[in-house]
């Protein structure tokens, strides 16, 4: 006579099936929140390093600058007054005399500044007639994209070099000099520049950048 065998009892009821499909769901929406809050920080730091390392170019420039501005004009009585024109220009102001060609006429410039060196000197003349070299630097914007950016032409002499200085600007950097205005014979004793810097690039939650004023003093008597 034929028996029938047993029947197996491997394989999982409909109830286990359900219960593991939602403690499944459970763990993967846990997973994909932890996967998002992650991609978000890394926008955020990617952003504040980006933004922060615009301030700190700037600020090394801008310091360096301000503290040569100054054209001396010729010794004369023993003493060394500044040139005519001024020093430091805006859009709108005359350009000093005695600037380098390479800096006179840069499309969208947001200040210059004018200095000379005096390479040496007659040792038996205090009065006469040094030999100078002329230098400027001009600050400018450029559109790109939504960004603007902030560069930076020197002119050493006929020597001229470009670089830029920030990428991640939303606006035309404002210029203020202390005391009075800037294009005057006399150079102002401080320089300050406004930046309202934010990374647009960046899918950053809830970022709104920061805004940063830079002052710096002249040095020359």
């Amino acid at each position: 006579m034929l028996t029938r065998r047993g029947a197996d009892d491997e394989g999982f009821t409909l109830i286990e099936l359900l219960m593991t499909i939602a403690i499944l769901g459970i763990i993967i929406v846990a997973i994909v929140g932890t996967l998002f809050a992650y991609l978000r920080n890394a926008n955020e730091t990617r952003a504040r390093m980006s933004e922060s390392t615009d301030q700190q170019f700037v600020s090394a420039y801008w310091q360096q600058d301000v503290s040569s501005l100054g054209t001396h004009g010729t010794p004369s009585g023993g003493s060394v007054s500044y040139g005519t024109g001024g020093s430091v220009w805006k859009p709108g102001d005359t350009v000093p005399s005695g600037v380098p060609s390479g800096c006179t006429s840069i499309a969208n410039m947001v200040v210059g500044f004018a200095w000379n060196d005096y390479k040496s000197a007659s040792t038996t003349d205090s009065t006469a007639t040094w030999t100078t070299t002329n230098n400027a630097s001009v600050y400018f914007t450029v559109t790109s994209g939504v960004q603007t950016e902030l560069w930076r032409t020197r002119c050493n002499g006929s020597t001229v070099q470009t670089n830029i200085l920030a990428h991640y600007l939303t606006q035309v950097p404002t210029v203020a000099c202390s005391p009075a205005t800037c294009n005057t014979q006399t150079p102002p004793a401080t320089v300050s520049i406004t930046l309202v810097v934010r990374n647009l690039s960046e899918a950053v939650h809830n970022s709104t950048g920061y805004t940063t004023t830079l002052t710096a003093e002249r040095r020359q008597g």
